[in-house]
């Protein structure tokens, strides 16, 4: 009978043994719930201000997107006052357009480009065009940031080549523009110069904002780049490699470089 009762709680222990370790395989799953959350906000991101949710939700030309009705109704009666505020004190998108043009300063251009943008007519061509060739051409970089914002903000594919070449430009932050943009317009070419930028320029800001723009590109050298980046001297740059990669593949090892190089190597589909 003792025997007996001994097997038994060694059976118990046993099965508790592998229950416990099932369980404990098991929280590198991030919750579905968490999961639809994350990746529904990272298309909603992507598809900008613009999107046909964000449309759908504007009246009078204030959006209200994910207001209550209370909250829609203080927002549009507050943005509506202080639109009336702004004609009546000149501040209106053709002073910010005039502004963008002033070939005698820097900072008015650079304000004109950002002030207009707020405007969704403003976030079409030819306004996306004009920008193009402020953030192509101009001296100052703070101008060509903002211009890069611009399209961004726009969610503009017309400035595809500037974001690119934004990555090469002797200023952060013209390059943290530059990122930035491709984290929400993303474009295949980026890749290697997204990664070499992740990995060896001197900002970190550029860095974070790389880390970000990698997880739009589902391949193995992309998740392997960020991966290497999880034990960085800069705990923001591995916080935002760790959040692409849960993105990419709805796995967390969090900061364990061994465990994500394993996952990669043995999963026969490693992203979702």
């Amino acid at each position: 009978m003792r025997r007996f009762i001994a097997f038994s709680c060694l059976a118990v222990l046993a099965t508790q043994g592998c229950s416990t370790q099932k369980q404990a395989g098991d929280t590198t799953l991030v919750q579905p719930a968490r999961l639809r959350k994350i990746v529904t906000e990272d298309r909603e991101r992507l598809a900008g201000v613009d999107s046909p949710r964000h449309v759908s939700h504007t009246f009078s030309g204030v959006d209200v997107t994910g207001d209550d009705p209370l909250e829609a109704f203080d927002h549009i009666v507050g943005s509506l006052s202080m639109r009336l505020y702004r004609f009546s004190t000149g501040d209106t998108p053709l002073k910010w357009a005039t502004a963008m043009e002033d070939a005698h300063s820097a900072d008015n251009r650079r304000q004109g480009i950002l002030e207009l943008a707020q405007n969704r007519f403003a976030r079409k061509d030819p306004y996306t065009k004009r920008y193009e060739q402020i953030g192509s051409r101009d001296g100052e970089y703070l101008v060509r940031a903002a211009a890069i914002r611009a399209l961004n903000y726009s969610r503009s594919r017309e400035g595809t080549e500037l974001f690119l070449a934004g990555l090469n430009d002797p200023e952060a932050p013209v390059r943290v523009e530059a990122a930035k943009a491709l984290a929400n317009v993303p474009i295949d070419s980026a890749v290697p110069k997204l990664i070499e930028r992740l990995r060896t320029d001197e900002s970190k800001d550029v860095r974070i904002a790389c880390a970000d723009a990698l997880r739009n590109f589902k391949t193995l050298e992309v998740a392997r780049a960020l991966t290497s980046v999880m034990l960085d001297r800069d705990f923001a740059v591995s916080w935002q490699a760790r959040q692409s990669l849960i993105l990419m593949t709805g796995r967390d090892y969090r900061y364990d470089e061994g465990a994500w190089l394993d996952y990669m190597s043995k999963a026969a589909t490693p992203f979702i």
